[in-house]
């Protein structure tokens, strides 16, 4: 397992879910009074979740000579999106505890 294999991908994947993710929050999000960092939470869950399906999606459709490249070098996508997945769990989670830290003293 050659875990600059994992991070390359990842790096295309992340880039794009952070724009898209953006947009789709800011459509969504609706403000609460109570919630004084609404588009944050919003932002966060989307990251994780469609965001990330509908990027891995468009990745999936736009470049297929690369998924032939990694599936040739031996590598699974199912292991491609666990990572992707999972590091995108790890990444929000640290920041939306920063942010719940540094935002609500």
């Amino acid at each position: 397992m050659n875990p600059r294999i994992y991070w390359y991908y990842y790096k295309k994947l992340f880039w794009r879910n952070l724009i898209l993710s953006g947009f789709i929050a800011a459509f969504i999000t609706f403000p609460n009074p109570s919630d004084s960092i609404a588009f944050f939470n919003t932002f966060s869950f989307v990251f994780i979740s469609g965001g990330y399906a509908l990027t891995v999606l468009a990745l999936h459709f736009t470049e297929k000579r690369t998924k032939y490249m990694y599936y040739n070098m031996g590598f699974s996508f199912s292991r491609f999106y666990l990572f992707g997945f999972l590091f995108n769990l790890l990444l929000v989670g640290i920041v939306f505890y920063s942010v719940q830290k540094l935002w609500m003293r």
